[in-house]
């Protein structure tokens, strides 16, 4: 009979062999493997309570089976009991050191454990055993990956498709481990592979799209995404995607119907609720996208960013300063078309406003200077003020902006970082320190002010732009375009608390915004 049931197994007709197994077992046979195959065609079945029963039973009566251990770690494994099927698995290998199944098992759940070197110990184990085996080589490049070691994951999965070039988790993975490798057109290859073989993959469209957005093939992303949509419609990850991406092409209404359907999908989503506001709020729309804001807030009530633009837009409580992480993302996004936009369009003047105040105050002083430009951008102060630089440094909080100004050439040294930061423990290091358009991201100006004056030498200058605030009894203001304003008096206030002479304050438009000049100051100040 057993014999029988053996070959019901091999002729792959599980049903009739789980009942003859069941029989067999019923009649008190004491055959651990036995127990083990009824266990393992239970679980084939999805009984899982009488699979385990059965493998257990197994183990009972052969405490050292690797088959029965290694079938009940699978079944916990699917039951997330992950420390208990690192038990039985471990068992199975011990007991059988060239049992490649349960060497790959291992690894997989050392891998959920975290334990990523004993993960690819486990997996080369495996591949020793059977070297062509394709899932072995995936999962040691996932470990790998996980790792931090790329350039060997890489070529594991390369390994792994040369076994199995239709292995869609391999190529889907591959292409996320050149994309941390910054190998654009390598992972381009990879997702397009992935649609060769499965057209209907919705999530190969996805994730080429958030590809091409990292490329600036904007256009091509947007398609993408459209793809994936077609395949799955309700997919609110890539409604957010595809709206973010009308966003940066600054196509507002598009954004917005895809931001309102990832928002219908997902309730809870914030990112969504933000980019509603934030589409709203480019389209002048400040009412409705505050109250997006405010929903936003109620979602993520400690997120610093939504919290400055509730307060942008409804005069609530205001923050000293900008969030970091807004301003820098808000220049990423702005490098690509800063010069343009800014002094094509919006007749941004603030580099040549300091430039023309701080050569009047320094006249016949024709000495190079040691110069640090504060949120130096792409660089526009760079041009006017090289010649007269002995060293020109630049410190910017946008990674995208400095690499913008280090193009131009004209700096000596850049700096990533935040202004404040930059400013720590300097003594007496400059000439003249500049920041065109820079305090409308900081309202509360004492901190700036106190590290500027010391990092200046002697007779040295302090110039700068700010927005001029209409409430001359305010300090600074958030006005309603994000931006802060700063008053007059305010700025005479700072000058006085930290030692430096008043040069020279002129009113100026700084910029346009919306066929609106921008009023402000330019201002230079000196350290006696």
């Amino acid at each position: 009979m057993s014999d029988r049931a053996w070959a019901l197994v091999d002729a792959n007709r599980l049903a009739e062999a789980r009942s003859l197994f069941k029989m067999i077992c019923e009649m008190g046979e004491h055959d651990p493997e036995s127990w083990m195959m009824l266990g393992a065609l239970h679980a084939e079945f999805l009984d899982m309570k009488d699979a385990m029963s059965c493998l257990q039973k197994s183990i009972e009566l052969d405490p050292s089976y690797p088959d029965a251990h290694l079938n009940l770690a699978k079944i916990l494994v699917k039951q997330s009991k992950i420390d208990e099927a690192y038990a039985h698995c471990k068992i199975a290998v011990d007991n059988d050191p060239c049992y490649t199944d349960a060497w790959q098992l291992l690894g997989g759940i050392q891998e959920k454990l975290g334990d990523f070197v004993e993960a690819e110990i486990s997996s080369r184990r495996a591949i020793e055993l059977i070297p062509d085996n394709v899932s072995c080589h995936a999962n040691l490049a996932l470990v790998l990956w996980k790792q931090g070691k790329l350039q060997e994951a890489v070529e594991s999965y390369q390994r792994a498709l040369q076994i199995d070039s239709r292995l869609v988790v391999a190529w889907m993975q591959l292409a996320a481990v050149y994309s941390h490798l910054n190998a654009y057109p390598e992972a381009e290859q990879c997702y397009r592979k992935v649609i060769e073989i499965e057209p209907l993959r919705g999530e190969a469209y996805g994730q080429l799209g958030d590809l091409l957005i990292k490329q600036k093939r904007k256009d091509e992303a947007i398609e993408a995404f459209r793809k994936a949509l077609h395949i799955k419609s309700d997919d609110a990850g890539v409604h957010l995607q595809l709206g973010w991406a009308y966003q940066s092409k600054r196509q507002w209404d598009d954004a917005i119907v895809s931001f309102q359907e990832a928002f219908r999908l997902a309730p809870d989503n914030v990112n969504a609720c933000f980019g509603l506001a934030a589409a709203y709020l480019e389209k002048g729309m400040d009412g409705v996208a505050l109250g997006y804001f405010q929903q936003a807030l109620r979602l993520d009530p400690d997120n610093d960013e939504i919290r400055f633009h509730v307060a942008q837009l409804s005069g609530a409580t205001q923050p000293s300063t900008a969030p970091a992480g807004y301003v820098r993302r808000l220049f990423d996004d702005y490098a690509e078309r800063f010069d343009s936009h800014l002094v094509g369009e919006l007749s941004y003047k603030g580099p040549e406003l300091i430039h023309a105040a701080v050569m009047d105050v320094l006249g016949s002083d024709f000495e190079k200077k040691d110069i640090l430009d504060l949120g130096c951008g792409t660089g526009l102060c760079a041009p006017l003020f090289k010649e007269r630089a002995l060293k020109l440094s630049g410190v910017d909080l946008s990674e995208m902006m400095v690499d913008a100004a280090r193009r131009r050439g004209l700096y000596d040294h850049l700096t990533l970082g935040d202004i404040t930061v930059a400013l720590e423990g300097v003594n007496e290091a400059y000439d003249l320190i500049i920041a065109a358009d820079v305090f409308i991201y900081v309202g509360e100006l004492e901190r700036v002010f106190e590290l500027c004056s010391t990092a200046l030498r002697r007779s040295g200058l302090f110039s700068f732009t700010a927005e001029a605030a209409q409430d001359e009894m305010a300090s600074f203001v958030l006005e309603t375009s994000g931006r802060y304003s700063h008053s007059k008096r305010y700025l005479n206030q700072l000058a006085q608390s930290f030692g430096l002479d008043m040069e020279c304050m002129r009113n100026s438009v700084l910029r346009m915004d919306r066929g609106m000049p921008i009023n402000g100051f330019t201002v230079v100040m000196r350290r006696p």
